[in-house]
């Protein structure tokens, strides 16, 4: 039998940042806004770097924590996203992260098998309590659990540990001071 996320509740802004700033979380980001949406591998427009550059402004202002490595999608919005608001050196590009869809399907190769039990290995795995880990990846609903992701907004998950799955605990608009 196959485990699968639920969506446990909606949380208010203010009770989103406490959660965050406790840490134990992933925090999967959509990337910030392409300079178009025509081309699949865009990069970030004005916008986007501006909403990339405020989302780091948020975490640092409100003292959310995350893990010195960042994961972000190979494709070039998500790998800029996550640059400008992490930090070029704590990138690591996974190439899963532009795959999510794999953690729905049944697989049809062995290629497809490894990346599903890779990202299902990442969302289950606790992260320390103080941290967040961050994945920078696409508009994903994870199997219509949620409505949509904006550019930059984020989906809290809660790791429930190796082989036991992960809930959703909340989505959201972007992280920016209002």
């Amino acid at each position: 039998m196959e485990k699968t996320a639920t969506l446990v509740k909606e949380s208010t802004r203010v009770e989103l940042i406490k959660r965050l700033q406790m840490g134990g979380n992933i925090l999967y980001f959509r990337h910030a806004t392409p300079a178009n949406t025509t081309d699949p591998d865009a990069e970030l427009g004005e916008e986007g770097k501006n909403n990339a550059n405020k989302l780091k402004t948020f975490l640092a202002n409100h003292n959310i924590k995350t893990h010195s490595l960042v994961s972000a999608s190979p494709l070039k919005r998500a790998r800029q996203t996550a640059e400008i608001a992490f930090g070029s050196k704590n990138l690591i590009v996974d190439p899963s992260l532009a795959q999510m869809n794999v953690l729905l399907e049944d697989q049809s190769n062995a290629d497809e098998l490894f990346m599903k039990q890779h990202l299902t290995r990442i969302l289950e795995s606790k992260p320390e309590k103080d941290h967040n880990v961050v994945l920078v990846g696409h508009h994903f609903t994870f199997g219509g659990r949620i409505s949509g992701i904006p550019y930059l907004g984020v989906v809290v998950i809660e790791p429930k540990g190796n082989g036991n799955s992960y809930e959703i605990i909340t989505t959201g608009e972007p992280l920016t001071e209002n």
